[in-house]
Order: structure tokens, then C-alpha cells, then sequence
């Protein structure tokens, strides 16, 4: 293993926790995405009761 400095790895998991939350979002805005695309209220309603846990 090399030695890398602290404030490296400081910025190498502050990119990483970026591209997590980025991807978290963008995992959201496809499950709205596809919950207004589905016409189904009974669809709907799952969809909104999963959001609401998170």
C-alpha cells in the first residue's frame, strides 16, 4: 500500500460521498419520472408510500 496523505484521502471521500448523493438523486427523479409516466393509482400510491420512507 502507498502512503498517501490525509487530506487526499479527505478529498478523494468527500468526491465519492458527491457521486453517492448525485446518484441517489438522480435514482429519485427516475422513480418520479416513472410514476407520472404510469397512469395506475394503485401503482401511484406504491410509489409515493416508498418515497415517503425515504
Amino acid at each position: 500500500m502507498p502512503q498517501i496523505s490525509p487530506s487526499k484521502w479527505f478529498t478523494l471521500y468527500i468526491i465519492m460521498m458527491m457521486i453517492l448523493t448525485f446518484m441517489i438523486i438522480q435514482f429519485n427523479f427516475l422513480i418520479k419520472f416513472t410514476n407520472n409516466m404510469n397512469f395506475d393509482s394503485i401503482k401511484h400510491t406504491n410509489y409515493t408510500k416508498i418515497n415517503w420512507k425515504f
